[in-house]
């Protein structure tokens, strides 16, 4: 069936849309406004929710659960910016191996994954979406992109910007990572601290994931790893130092609060 076709909501996981008079009007709505004067398929259409997944390969690993409401109340109300798609056919001929991962998905979120998640919750029928399948040409145009897109938003990860800068270095770049830092509009030296990160052990990678090691500690330990200047053990005994550290100062901030407050105004 014809991405057209998909998109105008018939046929396959689209089915349902034809089942109950509201589910009709959404389709006639989806119909209508995926295809042009000429009968071809809108960048900027509409699809069903349900035939959305997200992209198994997003750096960004971790939602932010607290601003998902908010964004399904207003995705209730309307939704301004789409959900960048590739088709099925397009996402597999990039990456054969993760047919497993999408199911039966007739398209995969390249960006906008959180409005995909928030319509989900908002139980919306359809949502607007950019179909683009020029973004997976390749399997290293899918990572490029996804890394890209997300590079820039608030509440990525330290460590998941690490794997997919990681990940485009081993595919795309091969090891450049100035041309890395130019992609991403970012410095050598972001990219370099990024990367440090991946050389700490794995206690010291959860504990700065949880917060309980400063990921500025966690980047100076990690460079020095990196520099093959720290075994294991010295990097939790630096770790140890640097939790320590930071205790002192936090108790040290405490007690001039006290301070201030026993001497009054």
């Amino acid at each position: 069936m014809s991405i057209a076709k998909k998109l105008a909501g018939g046929g396959g996981s689209f089915g349902a849309l034809a089942q109950g008079e509201a589910r009709g009007r959404s389709e006639a709505i989806a119909r209508s406004d995926a295809l042009d004067a000429t009968g071809r398929v809108r960048r900027s259409s509409l699809a069903p929710v349900s035939s959305i997944v997200f992209n198994p390969l997003n750096p960004r690993k971790t939602i932010v659960d607290e601003t998902i409401d908010e964004l399904a109340e207003s995705l209730r109300r309307r939704q301004i910016v789409p959900v960048t798609v590739v088709s099925r056919d397009a996402f597999l001929d990039a990456h054969p191996n993760q047919a497993a991962s999408i199911g039966d998905a007739d398209f995969v979120a390249l960006d906008g994954n959180r409005r995909l998640l928030a319509a989900q919750r908002a139980g919306l029928a359809n949502l607007r979406v950019d179909l683009n399948d020029d973004l997976v040409a390749t399997a290293a145009d899918m990572v490029e992109a996804a890394l890209v897109a997300n590079a820039h938003r608030e509440g990525v990860l330290p460590f998941e910007e690490a794997q997919a800068i990681e990940q485009l270095l081993n595919t795309v770049y091969d090891g450049n990572q100035a041309a890395v830092a130019r992609k991403l509009g970012k410095s050598r030296a972001w990219v370099g601290q990024r990367l440090a990160l991946l050389h700490l052990t794995p206690e010291l990678q959860e504990q700065a994931g949880t917060g309980e090691l400063a990921i500025e500690d966690a980047r100076k330990i990690g460079a020095e790893a990196r520099a093959g200047k720290l075994s294991n053990v010295q990097q939790l005994e630096r770790a140890q130092a640097a939790k320590e550290a930071a205790a002192m100062k936090e108790a040290a901030k405490a007690a001039a609060k006290v301070d201030r407050a026993s001497r009054g105004p």
